[in-house]
């Protein structure tokens, strides 16, 4: 890192997975890493973070905080980690946290699933069909008119907040649990794979991207444990489309499903803050720090988009310790075969070692659980 780098500023409140692979990133592009935690977080001691901060989404004043810190820092990109946490900001007066604003996004319906689902579609991307839901009554009629659906209440995070719904008679219990007066977002079900398109965008310009099935979660809507590159028919459209309607700048991404009547990807949900891929981007020929560096000034801008080429024998891609701790506790002994020699996956060469600090407090966190 040259004096007088740019600045990044990583809000990680609630210290969740997202992060892992980010200090390296920032700091491969030529930035000076702020790191903004609560204080046990096993990310904030990698080699690649240059300050740490305090930090805790929970507390009331969490936004004045994170107002302070940013006018503290002054940092070239603000990426905030917790997307439930970005919707709250987006929800608050611009006048309350000025500085922070400039990093959000501008448009209004990042602020929700439900809102973001019915400008998509106002704005001609490419979403299944859906409606916003403010009773059971609402969901069953939903069931009936597209047989499986997906509920999905905003606010919520690593699918906490989302269910499958393949029966009028679950529409009740589903309900009780999550609904929202406010209005929840009912999605057709198009049965084909999932994934998420992980990208660096500036100012609504693609600059860098890479799309990925999610081969394992930890629960059936849940966090990715494992990817599978691969791109889709009609994925390069749909991120150029995306990128520039929604005028993003900085590290973003969406989940997609594959319609199985036309084999063609649909977006069913935008992440306003970097989703868990950013650290494949070397296994599909796309150097992620080359974008930020252009995003931060400090290089020129290229397209870079995913080779399916150069994804070799090994699309899978098993993120550590989530992939084996997963499939031990769900017993799914199948894929632990992947971290044995000779495997047709990625898996040893996805652990952090060069980053030891980091890596030894991601082992100890995981064997105190």
């Amino acid at each position: 890192m040259s004096r007088g780098a740019p600045a990044i500023l990583i809000a990680a409140p609630r210290c969740n997975y997202l992060t892992r692979s980010l200090p390296r990133l920032f700091a491969r592009a030529g930035a000076r890493v702020v790191f903004a935690s609560p204080p046990g977080c096993s990310v904030r001691a990698s080699r690649y973070v240059h300050e740490r901060l305090d930090f805790d989404s929970s507390l009331p004043d969490a936004a004045e905080r994170l107002e302070e810190m940013v006018a503290r820092v002054e940092p070239a990109l603000l990426v905030i980690s917790e997307e439930p946490f970005v919707e709250a900001l987006l929800r608050l007066p611009p006048e309350r946290i000025p500085r922070v604003r400039r990093h959000l996004p501008r448009s209004a319906p990042f602020a929700s699933r439900a809102a973001f689902h019915e400008w998509a579609a106002a704005a001609g991307l490419a979403v299944p069909e859906g409606v916003i839901c403010h009773g059971a009554d609402d969901v069953r009629v939903a069931v009936a008119r597209w047989g499986e659906v997906f509920f999905k209440r905003s606010g919520t995070s690593g699918g906490s907040g989302v269910r499958k719904i393949a029966s009028p008679e679950q529409a009740d219990a589903v309900w009780r649990e999550l609904g929202d007066p406010a209005g929840v977002l009912v999605q057709q079900a198009l049965g084909g794979i999932v994934g998420v398109t992980d990208m660096v965008v500036g100012h609504g310009r693609l600059l860098a991207w890479t799309s990925s099935e999610k081969w394992r979660t930890w629960s059936p809507n849940g966090p990715s444990i494992a990817r599978r590159l691969c791109v889709p028919d009609g994925m390069a459209e749909l991120v150029e489309r995306v990128a520039a309607r929604t005028g993003f700048h900085g590290l973003c991404g969406f989940d997609w499903v594959v319609d199985v009547a036309d084999g063609r990807p649909r977006l069913i949900e935008f992440h306003p803050r970097p989703p868990s891929g950013f650290g494949l981007g070397r296994w599909a020929g796309v150097a992620f720090d080359e974008a930020v560096a252009a995003l931060v000034g400090l290089a020129g801008e290229r397209l870079q988009s995913p080779d399916p080429t150069v994804f070799g024998r090994k699309p899978v891609c098993c993120y550590f310790p989530d992939h084996p701790l997963g499939s031990i506790r769900r017993r799914d002994w199948r894929e632990l075969r992947r971290w044995l020699p000779g495997s047709d996956s990625r898996s040893w060469s996805m652990v952090p070692w060069d980053d030891p600090m980091m890596l030894g407090r991601m082992l100890a966190r995981w064997l105190r659980r």
